[in-house]
């Protein structure tokens, strides 16, 4: 919405921008108000109230709203960070795992329960870049392609180990890839 309001803007449709740039506020309210309670982002979708996650439950992707970058309010994004951060959490050497370590349900192999994944890396990457956390950025983005670089441009990896796990091609880790290595060049 952000940037359909830089686009009106550009088009000289400063209402249309102003009518974006409201929609884009009162998504941000939304989304803090359902998913930021108690100092960390729910893990259930608020639209299944019923379903409550598994004890010991601990995931990466309620951080995927990390992409928002500037956009989180400071005390948001910095809790958010915090917990991101934790060691043997979610921050491994190669990256972030999808699963915290520690869960029961963690699995080496477990597609979205533990694996490194190339989209979830580059959004909450990028996200943390742009709201002035560089070097965290950084240090992402240098494990994720030094991982890339040593185990091939897999579909997902190992966390604990950086193997890449099943195709060993995949475009959206190509191009994650390249993204990311392009960044730290400059």
């Amino acid at each position: 919405m952000d940037t359909l309001a830089k686009i009106a803007e550009a088009m000289g449709k400063a209402e249309s921008a102003t009518d974006w740039r409201t929609r884009a506020n009162e998504l941000l309210k939304l989304l803090l108000a359902e998913l930021w309670q108690d100092g960390t982002w729910r893990v259930i979708a608020p639209a299944m109230p019923e379903s409550e996650p598994a004890p010991g439950a601990d995931s990466l992707l309620p951080y995927v709203a990390l992409v928002l970058g500037e956009r989180l309010p400071k005390d948001v994004l910095d809790a958010s960070v915090q917990q991101l951060t934790r060691d043997n959490r979610f921050l491994m050497e190669h990256g972030l795992a999808t699963e915290s370590v520690s869960s029961p349900f963690y699995e080496d192999d477990g597609y979205w329960r533990g694996p490194i994944w190339a989209p979830s890396s580059m959004l909450i990457i990028d996200g943390l870049a742009r709201a002035g956390q560089v070097e965290l950025a950084k240090r992402l983005s240098h494990s994720f392609c030094e991982m890339c670089k040593a185990y091939g441009l897999a579909e997902n990896y190992d966390a604990q180990t950086g193997v890449g796990l099943r195709d060993r091609g995949y475009t959206w880790t190509a191009s994650v890839f390249l993204e990311l290595a392009g960044r730290l060049m400059v």
